[in-house]
C-alpha cells in the first residue's frame, strides 16, 4: 500500500509539472485543474494548521496563517477525487476564529459541507503537538487535546 501511494504521488507531481510548464505567466503557474482520474484522494486533512514560531503578534498570525490555509486549499483541490473532502480542524477562540476559515475556503471555490466539534477522545492515543515543541517544567504546559476545537469539512463547489 505504501509503495502504491508513493507511486501515485510521484505520478501526480510529474503530471502537475507538465501542466504547469506550459504556462509562461510571470505570477507563477495557473491553478491546477481537477483531474478526476480515480487515483486521487477521498479526503485531505490538515489538523491544527499554524505557521508556528514564537511570535505572539496577532497581526502577523492573521496574515501568515490564512495565507497558509489558502495555499493548502488551492493545492489540495486538484488532488481530490470527485466528491472528495478537504478537512481542517482549528482551535476555537482567537486568533483562529479571526482567520474566517469558511470565507477563505469559499473564496477559492470550496463549500462547507458541515462542521462539528473535534473530540480528541475519538482518536485513541491522540496527543497534540505544539509548534513551539515540548515545553518542560510546567511552563505554558496547556494540552491541546483539552482545548475546544472544531472540524470543518469542505467540498469543491459553490456554497448552497
Amino acid at each position: 500500500m505504501v509503495a502504491r501511494c508513493s507511486a501515485l504521488r510521484k505520478k501526480k507531481r510529474r503530471n502537475q509539472r507538465k501542466r504547469a510548464e506550459g504556462n509562461a505567466d510571470p505570477d507563477g503557474p495557473a491553478p491546477l485543474e481537477r483531474q478526476d482520474t480515480g487515483d486521487g484522494w477521498d479526503r485531505i486533512i490538515f489538523n491544527f494548521p499554524h505557521v508556528g514560531g514564537k511570535s505572539t503578534d496577532v497581526n502577523r498570525q492573521n496574515s501568515s496563517d490564512p495565507e497558509l490555509l489558502i495555499s493548502f486549499f488551492k493545492s489540495s483541490m486538484p488532488l481530490l477525487n470527485q466528491g472528495g473532502a478537504i478537512i481542517v480542524t482549528l482551535f476555537q477562540g482567537e486568533p483562529y476564529t479571526l482567520w474566517n476559515v469558511r470565507d477563505l475556503a469559499r473564496h477559492v471555490g470550496l463549500k462547507l459541507q458541515r462542521s462539528l466539534a473535534f473530540k480528541s477522545d475519538d482518536y485513541p492515543g491522540y496527543q497534540h503537538a505544539r509548534t513551539l515543541g515540548v515545553i518542560r517544567n510546567g511552563g505554558g504546559a496547556w494540552k491541546g487535546e483539552n482545548r475546544e476545537a472544531r472540524t470543518f469539512i469542505f467540498q469543491v463547489g459553490e456554497e448552497g
